[in-house]
């Protein structure tokens, strides 16, 4: 959907001194959804300025004239979200092509040209169906969008060595996922519905409703959804650098539970925050237990284009187990894993959370570190450790790197605060050879803490992934397990993937 805005030319040459025909418009918005496309231009008689942009709710923008700067500010309230009618200036600015050739923003494409019988009745009707990425289904002249995606991750093991009485290890394959997705809007509602046939049944993964550009504060999801807490848990498994996530993610980071949040970008979309309450939900539709509460803030401190930027981030989590007992379990190899870190079960009246994360994109180049502390409370203060600690404490952490052997990057998703997938490299079917990306990981995780004796280990991934098509991509990983009884497992194991 897209909103135009027209303002009286002298007025806004007034402000800012400069009489240029054309200007650009550089975001710097304070909401989640605002997005510039498009460049700012006005008429050849200077009567109207043409500013189009894309949901844009409560915010601001500096537009550039020249040498001066003007600052437009407008309350979401005193906008309308039906395109306004364009007064002559802009009338003769669209019939003359004035519009086109417009610089976007952010790698979007430019907005599309009015192709109403008002506007140029000579140009054929906005297409409402249409493939970008998905399948996209938009109602003409309305403001609804319904979404179908899907995704196929078929996981194998090809060689592995280890102990071998320690447990059952899984078969050599598996269909680890297999979602239909269903997503769409209208005007300020959203909605979610994902579900799993992996394992033969419609298990539900998202089913969420809510409403973003609210004013202030930005969006609002209420549903099963993922909690906000830890990068490396709220990525999707399409966009992650491995086939599993590391230790401490899949040990203590919380996934999909009931609940609602919010979440909002500032700053020119470098500051973003997420705050949510939660039951943990042992299905869809069954929370059980006492209230959890989960935030993360993320900001880019430095940055130089979309290649290259520092972003750092914290997540906090209080976490209240159900029946106020816990136990932690992990396959530190893969899925396909045989030995296996337990820590047993062992009584605790709450938990908290917290993992501090920093990033560097640089170029082809990107850096990730992560650390998480979990703090397990005794039932019995006065039983602490011989040490006096009332906490039960375990810790994870984790480096890697990832490096793009073809041209392209990981871009940083603002609106979110997560790394997407690599991009801008020359898909297979266009002539090129599809994008090619190496990683290394090493990663730790620590389940002792005095009568706790779950064990360590450290873990060495090696991975390189191939994008045939930016919808496709193969992933080979070779692990490697160190754990505290000397002992060693060895696995090379990869994934086919499939999503839209």
């Amino acid at each position: 959907m897209q909103i135009a805005l027209w303002g009286n030319r002298p007025a806004l040459a007034a402000i800012s001194k400069s009489r240029s025909r054309t200007a650009g418009c550089e975001r710097r918005d304070v909401t989640h959804s605002a997005v510039i496309e498009c460049a700012l231009r006005s008429d050849s008689q200077g009567e109207n300025v043409l500013f189009s942009h894309e949901r844009t709710v409560w915010g601001g923008c500096l537009l550039m004239h020249g040498g001066g700067v003007v600052v437009c500010l407008w309350l979401a309230l005193q906008l309308s979200f039906d395109p306004l009618q364009p007064g002559p200036g802009v009338q003769r600015l669209a019939a003359t092509g004035g519009t086109a050739g417009c610089t976007p923003l952010n790698g979007l494409p430019p907005p599309p040209q009015d192709r109403s019988s008002q506007g140029n009745p000579s140009a054929p009707p906005v297409d409402p169906i249409r493939f970008h990425q998905r399948l996209i289904l938009e109602v003409p002249n309305e403001k609804a969008r319904l979404q179908v995606g899907g995704r196929l991750h078929y996981d194998f093991s090809l060689l592995s060595s280890g102990p071998s009485d320690a447990g059952v290890p899984r078969g050599p394959t598996e269909l680890r996922r297999l979602f239909a997705t269903l997503s769409g809007n209208y005007g300020r509602f959203l909605a979610k519905a994902e579900w799993d046939f992996a394992d033969g049944e419609a298990d539900v993964v998202d089913l969420y409703a809510g409403f973003e550009r609210i004013p202030l504060l930005g969006r609002l999801r209420f549903g099963k959804i993922k909690e906000p807490f830890g990068v490396e848990r709220v990525t999707s498994d399409n966009n992650t650098l491995f086939v599993d996530r590391f230790l401490g993610a899949s040990a203590f980071f919380p996934t999909r539970n009931l609940g609602a949040k919010l979440d909002n970008v500032a700053w020119a979309e470098r500051l973003f925050w997420s705050l949510g309450i939660f039951r943990d939900a042992s299905g869809f539709d069954v929370g059980r237990g006492p209230l959890n509460y989960s935030g993360r803030l993320s900001i880019v401190a430095w940055e130089k284009g979309e290649r290259r930027m520092l972003q750092a981030g914290l997540s906090l989590s209080r976490r209240n187990p159900p029946f106020s007992e816990v136990r932690i379990q992990r396959r530190p190899n893969s899925r396909f894993g045989i030995q296996t870190l337990d820590s047993g079960l062992f009584p605790a009246s709450s938990a908290r959370f917290v993992s501090p994360q920093v990033s560097l994109l640089w170029d082809r180049l990107s850096v990730h570190g992560t650390w998480v502390r979990a703090a397990y409370q005794r039932l019995e203060p006065q039983a602490a450790s011989p040490s006096g600690a009332k906490d039960r404490v375990f810790e994870s952490g984790v480096i890697q790197l990832s490096y793009a052997l073809s041209s392209g990057f990981r871009p940083f998703d603002r609106r979110n605060a997560v790394f997407r997938r690599m991009r801008g490299f020359k898909a297979l079917h266009k002539g090129g050879v599809g994008g090619w990306e190496i990683g290394a990981r090493l990663a730790v995780l620590d389940l002792q803490d005095d009568d706790i004796r779950g064990g360590r280990v450290s873990n060495v991934t090696l991975g390189i992934n191939w994008y045939p098509t930016r919808f496709s991509r193969v992933m080979i990983n070779y692990l490697r397990s160190d754990f505290d009884v000397a002992e060693r497992e060895h696995r090379l194991l990869g994934r086919l993937q499939l999503s839209f």
